[in-house]
């Protein structure tokens, strides 16, 4: 999934020796013109010719991503019990802990408020672990610094998970009371998982080993661009694979709340928040990393370029031309904390966030319904297998999906010169995901027509108080939105990096977890609805939003593929006769 250079060496290029997928032949002059060791800036000719490949990742960017390993396992490990914990009360015959009876049907469960209380109170904890990471960004920038903002969230990780072991020990349930220390656990890991998100992903970054394009010799007599966006992409892959790798958990947590209860579901994830700490201060003691430098924060200073802009233009402008960007640029008459450059690279970055306003869509899709999802399979034929196990699902079939698109699928499309863009990725994934609850919609019914207490099936008790339906056959509705991740995640990921200019990629992907965050806020919004006989329709209404998304975001973002190439032309000008790499050499 990572390419790297496999040889570099100032070797002189044979003739007609550029690989074939750059479709384009390069001039004699050029193609004999010398490469230094240490390679050089590359001509408008190469840019527009040669094949870009990516320099090796260093190494320690995958300790970084540990950190993000280690949140997502523990958000999305006690996320996937966190239904059961909160909707159902505990089994009358069960051990005490919230585990049922063995060799029965029923569900583990320790609160018993009820689904719509269950999606509320996890949709919330959603909101505040994706809208807070904007403000634990402006606080690393300008006070603590990223690194050290990710060892004391790790430490408040750690509190966060011993509190709430102790919520779900038999004799906190026994008294009623565990909702109190719940409610405190789950606000503690939200500031946890808030300050790792916003912090990982700018260290990341920070780690590329080049920050302008690069003429080297990748194999003799090819000469390539060592390529800095190329380059990235493949870091934040490997980001984004931690994240899809820690999100496996629940197949673990699921297993355990079924057969042992909640207190050890909730410490399981817990352990590689135990381990962190050590993780970090060894990579701080043997710097093995490039530390960001303090600066400004450009999350507030960019809030207050926009602000500035938005106001200038008027409501009526606003909407018609856009905000007036350049009121918010310094001139003689008027300072600020920002220079000209910034409010360009702003404007700039409008793209991205037009594909933002789609992510609610699917977002809710992938992480909304969660609850019912868990809630339907409760009311299905089990056969002792945990009525949540499905929610690891979803992250399995992406750790799979991943390496077959990456090393099989694209591959074949660029032989056979099918141009899978980043627009046409965006209208499939949302194609798989109105498929997907479609296939819910059809679901929710039949458990309704087939349970023994017909549409009451959330809360049925007659005979086995299930549907013969299977369990397993929720599997498309974890599948699908998980291979649509990869479509709709990583493009965004890959708009994130590609037309943001460098200082932006933080505001950027904050701003991209700020739009996920608007997703839990509308489906918590919308969780008191969820109950018998009316859980049908959610999910009619998401599957015609996501067919709808289809054409709108066609019209909306028609622009996104030319603008993303575009990014990749800019030329790099050197003069012909000049052998100093860097000059006169005009950055992307």
């Amino acid at each position: 999934m990572v390419s790297g250079l496999d040889e570099l060496a100032p070797t002189t290029p044979a003739a007609g020796s550029i690989d074939d997928d750059a479709k384009l032949s390069i001039s004699e002059e050029d193609q004999f013109d010398h490469v230094p060791e240490g390679g050089r800036a590359p001509t408008a000719l190469e840019l527009a010719t040669l094949r870009r490949v990516s320099a090796p990742v260093p190494w320690p960017a995958y300790l970084v991503c540990f950190a993000e390993l280690a949140e997502r396992a523990s958000y999305f490990g006690c996320t996937a019990v966190f239904t059961n914990f909160i909707q159902r009360p505990l089994p009358a015959r069960g051990n005490g802990a919230g585990a049922p009876p063995a060799g029965t049907q029923e569900t583990a469960g320790a609160l018993g408020l009820g689904l719509p209380a269950a999606s509320g109170i996890s949709l919330t904890f959603s909101f505040l672990s994706l809208a807070l990471p904007i403000f634990a960004g402006v606080l690393a920038d300008t006070r603590w610094g990223m690194f050290k903002m990710i060892f004391i969230a790790s430490l408040i990780g750690i509190v966060g998970h011993v509190v709430l072991v102790i919520a779900a020990v038999p004799t906190v349930l026994r008294t009623g009371n565990a909702i109190i220390p719940f409610a405190i656990a789950l606000f503690i890991l939200a500031i946890a998982s808030a300050a790792i998100k916003a912090c990982v992903t700018p260290i990341i970054t920070y780690q590329c080993p080049i920050d302008t394009p690069r003429v080297q010799i990748f194999r003799p007599g090819e000469k390539v661009i060592v390529d800095p966006e190329v380059t990235m992409q493949n870091m934040l892959m490997i980001y984004y694979w931690a994240v899809t790798v820690g999100s496996v958990m629940p197949i673990a947590t699921t297993n355990v709340e079924k057969r042992s209860g909640f207190w050890l579901a909730f410490l399981v994830p817990g352990i590689l928040y135990f381990v962190l700490p050590a993780v970090l201060a060894a990579t701080y003691y043997f710097k093995l990393i490039k530390m960001p430098p303090m600066q400004r924060s450009v999350v507030a200073d960019a809030w207050r370029a926009l602000s500035i802009a938005c106001k200038a233009a008027g409501a009526k402008t606003l909407f018609t031309k856009g905000p007036a960007w350049e009121a918010a640029k310094p001139s003689s008459t008027r300072t600020f904390g920002w220079d000209s450059t910034f409010v360009d690279e702003l404007r700039r970055s409008r793209a991205a966030f037009k594909f933002f306003c789609f992510l609610p869509v699917y977002i809710i899709v992938d992480t909304g319904l969660t609850t019912l999802f868990v809630n339907m399979a409760a009311g299905m034929t089990t056969d002792g297998v945990p009525n949540d196990l499905l929610t690891g699902f979803n992250a399995l079939v992406q750790v799979i999906t991943i390496p077959i698109l990456n090393f099989f699928v694209y591959p074949f499309f660029r032989r056979a010169g099918v141009n899978f863009s980043p627009l046409r990725r965006i209208m499939f994934g949302f194609a798989l995901t109105s498929i997907s609850m479609i296939i819910g919609a059809v679901l929710q019914w039949r458990v309704y027509e087939t349970s023994p207490c017909g549409y009451s099936a959330s809360k049925c008790t007659i005979g086995t108080g299930v549907s013969p339906l299977s369990l397993w056959s929720q599997l498309p509705l974890y599948g699908l939105p998980g291979i649509a991740g990869v479509f709709i995640n990583v493009t965004g990921y890959e708009l994130s990096i590609n037309l943001a200019p460098q200082r932006m990629k933080a505001v950027i992907f904050a701003a991209q977890l700020f739009f996920v965050a608007l997703a839990s806020a509308a489906a918590a919004a919308a969780s008191p609805s969820f109950h018998d006989p009316h859980l049908i329709w959610p999910f009619v209404g998401l599957a015609v939003a996501n067919a709808l998304a289809i054409p709108i975001a066609y019209f909306v973002l028609h622009d996104i593929d030319r603008e993303q190439k575009a990014v990749f032309e800019l030329p790099v000008l050197v003069p012909a006769a000049s052998s100093d790499p860097g000059a006169d050499e005009e950055k992307r």
